[in-house]
C-alpha cells in the first residue's frame, strides 16, 4: 500500500503531527512537503 504524507505547514506544526499520524498506519511512506517552493510536483 503507498501512503503520501502531503502537507502544508509554513510553521511546521501540522507536518509533525502529519507525521506522526502517517507513520503510526505505515513505516515508509513518501513525503510530499507543498510549502517549498522550488519543487517541481509534474
Amino acid at each position: 500500500m503507498s501512503v503520501y504524507d502531503i502537507v502544508f505547514s509554513p510553521t511546521g506544526g501540522t507536518e509533525k503531527v502529519s507525521g506522526l499520524f502517517t507513520k503510526s498506519f505505515c513505516k515508509e511512506s513518501s513525503h510530499i512537503d507543498l510549502t517549498c517552493n522550488g519543487t517541481d510536483y509534474s
